[in-house]
């Protein structure tokens, strides 16, 4: 995972850390990407192809429109004014039983790339979108719908971004264009056995909120009926590092990211005291 927020951000430039969630492009390819048509490719797998149509036809707003073809059906988009969105599994991500793609860079989950490969190359990437390292059936709605969501926020706040700086790695990592101060009033929920306090610490003070253990049905719920009152935390990792990400369930807007190592994939006391000093900032 040497690489963001799609993301997920420098122009194909390894970075100790993650890329992803975001971009790897300048705002002059945003400009190509979005004249480009985008092929949806699908899979062997129902559910995944079920999942991803739900997703795009409902959330996908960017560039000059998108087609679903099986990947099967390629060959007539060697060539032309394509973009192609398909699903990376890292290595790391070996309980996804779908049959999917993958990447050189150890990425899991929706890539968008300039040519359509069985194995995407780091310089033909222009955006990832995170999804979990472990995927059960029932996961692949909320999970599409969200790395969909996600890629297409990035993408409508490039194209109006000032210059390239502003959708560098260094500043969408720091400090993501979200406005903090409206979860102020909103429920952060942690899957169950990944919220770790210690002794007399309290989730919720230090939060500035109510926080609360549930299980994945009830983030994922949120995701689907897109809640306005939820914001959730969700982690992804690798050999080496650890991504853990707040996101709203609305719209799925990044509101807080933490690049840590990969033992350290837990929602603990100091992540928490991060937010509430960003959101305390905000206000003022």
């Amino acid at each position: 995972m040497k690489k963001l927020i799609a993301s997920f951000i420098i122009a194909f430039v390894c970075i100790t850390g993650v890329k992803a969630q975001f971009g790897f492009v300048k705002k002059a390819d945003i400009e190509k990407f979005k004249d480009s048509r985008m092929i949806v490719v699908l899979s062997n797998d129902s559910i995944y192809n079920a999942s991803i149509k739900f997703a795009i036809e409902r959330f996908w707003t960017f560039n000059a429109g998108f087609e679903f073809v099986h990947d099967t059906m390629m060959k007539p988009y060697n060539k032309g004014d394509y973009s192609f969105l398909t699903f990376a599994k890292g290595k790391k991500s070996n309980k996804i039983k779908a049959k999917l793609w993958s990447s050189e860079d150890d990425f899991n989950g929706l890539i968008i790339t300039s040519k359509y490969r069985k194995r995407a190359k780091i310089t033909e990437l222009i955006a990832q979108g995170y999804c979990s390292n472990v995927i059960d059936t029932t996961d692949w709605y909320p999970e599409l719908v969200r790395a969909v969501q996600i890629l297409n926020n990035f993408f409508n706040y490039a194209v109006q971004a000032e210059n390239d700086k502003a959708i560098n790695y260094y500043t969408m990592t720091s400090n993501y264009p979200s406005d903090l101060t409206i979860l102020s009033n909103k429920k952060l929920l942690v899957e169950l056995g990944t919220l770790q306090m210690k002794g007399k610490e309290d989730a919720s003070a230090l939060f500035g909120n109510e926080v609360e253990e549930v299980d994945r049905d009830d983030i994922n719920k949120a995701i689907l009926t897109q809640d306005p009152d939820v914001v959730y935390v969700y982690a992804v990792y690798n050999e080496k590092y650890c991504d853990k990400i707040y996101v709203s369930a609305a719209n799925s807007e990044v509101m807080h990211f933490i690049n840590t190592s990969a033992d350290n994939c837990k929602c603990v006391a100091k992540d928490l005291k991060g937010i509430k000093q960003r959101i305390d900032k905000a206000k003022k």
